[in-house]
């Protein structure tokens, strides 16, 4: 049972190509080139609407995942190593049926390599490792010995080099590249016909085990990373329905940031109707990368979102609302009938005698919101209340006047327990000017206290409830929950610090 101690390291180099000596004409093309790709940087950069960033207790709780799932991978897996044939001294050997079982990965951790991607580097790795063989010698009376091989791998290390990529879809992408390791103890245990071949078996196999088992045991854990990774990133919806009018597109729009602290993804964040997916006339404006802070995650939503998410429901019709009789309580001082209106607005029951209302609100062009530290959220709306009387009888709908309504407001915004942002309109102050009028004009003073009932009583609920049922979904992966998020308003963005569980 004498143990064997080896280490072993991969690397690769390719030979540099042959170069021309035409120096003058290099460096033309070179300058050209150089100009080209600036120019393309400058042309095709895209930023952000939203940034995702995990941090480096974000990516050991992803690595405690990856050797769970790394142990489940393994249970019952056999490796096969190809036959291995040769000579060594004097001696020819063949060795046969060689399989690794029993891979064992108790220990991983991961290091941000700046500029390169993720390091992983597994430790406390064992493997038990079977085969059969002969040995014979080359010369007279050419001895042979027979038999197996049962071998104890342990106290192995591997290390993984994980690069990170943008597929054509906008889907973030990995590849796991094996970049060194080492076979720390081997437990040895012959069994067969060995007169006297002990000292060039022990030989044979440490050959075998530095060689053909380091690097079959270091290509199963890339395969298996890579594997694992890309199956998780295949998870991520980065396209999902924002209610049954729009969704909302978190591709990404350019290469990941990854520094000692943190890794960040940038992505689109822009909400388009389902019908078509039309690039909004909105520019994100910059946000800056996270600080890599103790929670496991942070997510910087981006003003472009919201902005984004108003110019959709504008463009499809959304922010149309007729109000009619039924919606007004019975309690309400003021009911949709122009003889409830008499003392407010005397000609509409005078041209209209007791005929039932109903109120028309469209919005004049899409909703902005900003965010701030010093004013939070704040949402600006122009939208015309049109006062509409119904012809009893024939049902005939005429527009008696139309009230101009420049409104702004406060809003709040959270993260529910669905992985959704939600928004909810907490104060509207509003002004109002009669734009068109078949009645004649008369002072908006007099609708004050109406319109306010309209704006604040009906439109804000009525908003308030497509907005909770609606909600924005954050680009979440299919059973990941957020635990204890917080929200921050920042200028022009909005930032959430979060831990997270995947199950």
């Amino acid at each position: 049972n004498d143990g064997l101690f080896f280490s072993f390291s991969f690397f690769s180099s390719q030979p540099p190509e042959k170069m021309t000596h035409k120096k003058q004409s290099n460096a033309a093309v070179l300058l050209l080139c150089c100009a080209v790709v600036a120019i393309f940087a400058t042309t095709t950069a895209v930023e952000p609407g939203f940034k995702l960033a995990f941090s480096q207790s974000g990516l050991n709780y992803v690595n405690a995942l990856v050797l769970a799932e790394l142990k489940q991978k393994f249970t019952g897996k056999v490796i096969t190593i190809p036959n291995q044939a040769g000579v060594a001294e004097s001696v020819e050997y063949w060795i046969n049926d060689i399989q690794i079982s029993d891979v064992l990965v108790q220990a991983g951790a991961i290091t941000l390599v700046p500029g390169v991607g993720i390091r992983v580097d597994f430790s406390q790795m064992s493997a038990v490792l079977t085969a059969s063989f002969i040995l014979r010698e080359t010369v007279w009376p050419h001895p042979k010995a027979w038999g197996t091989a049962l071998i104890g791998i342990m106290e192995t290390t591997a290390t993984s080099t994980i690069k990170f990529g943008v597929s054509p879809t906008g889907h973030p992408t990995v590849a796991a590249e094996n970049s060194g390791g080492a076979i720390g103890h081997i437990d040895v245990h012959f069994a067969g016909h060995i007169p006297f071949f002990m000292d060039m078996l022990k030989h044979v196999f440490g050959a075998l085990i530095k060689q053909e088992a380091a690097t079959q045991i270091g290509a199963a854990i890339n395969s298996e990373v890579d594997g694992t990774l890309n199956t998780m990133l295949a998870r991520w919806d980065l396209v999902q329905d924002v209610g049954t009018v729009a969704a909302v597109d978190y591709t990404m729009v350019g290469p990941e940031t990854i520094t000692s602290a943190y890794m960040s993804f940038p992505m689109k964040g822009e909400v388009f109707p389902q019908t078509s997916h039309t690039e909004a006339p909105i520019v994100p404006k910059p946000m800056p990368d996270p600080n890599g802070g103790g929670d496991m995650v942070q997510l910087f939503v981006g003003s472009y979102v919201l902005k984004t998410a108003a110019y959709t429901y504008f463009k499809t019709g959304q922010l149309s609302q007729i109000i009619t009789a039924n919606e007004i309580p019975p309690s309400s001082p003021i009911q949709l009938n122009t003889k409830a209106w008499q003392s407010i607005v005397p000609a509409l029951d005078q041209r209209f005698p007791n005929y039932p209302m109903r109120l028309a609100v469209t919005a004049m062009n899409a909703p902005d919101v900003t965010f701030s530290t010093v004013k939070g959220v704040q949402v600006t709306a122009l939208f015309n209340i049109a006062v509409q009387v119904i012809t009893p009888g024939s049902g005939k709908i005429e527009t008696a006047f139309v009230v101009q309504v420049n409104s702004i407001g406060d809003a709040t915004l959270s993260l529910t327990a669905t992985n959704k942002l939600e928004g909810k309109i907490t104060f509207f102050n509003s002004t109002y000017t009669l734009s068109a009028s078949t009645i004649g004009n008369f002072p908006t003073q007099q609708l004050y206290g109406i319109l306010t009932f309209a704006t604040e009583g009906i439109i804000v609920p009525y908003a308030n409830n497509y907005l909770a049922t609606t909600g924005i979904p954050i680009p979440a992966f299919d059973g990941l929950s957020l635990v204890n998020p917080t929200v921050s308003i920042q200028n022009n963005y909005l930032a959430i610090s979060t831990n997270f569980h995947y199950a």
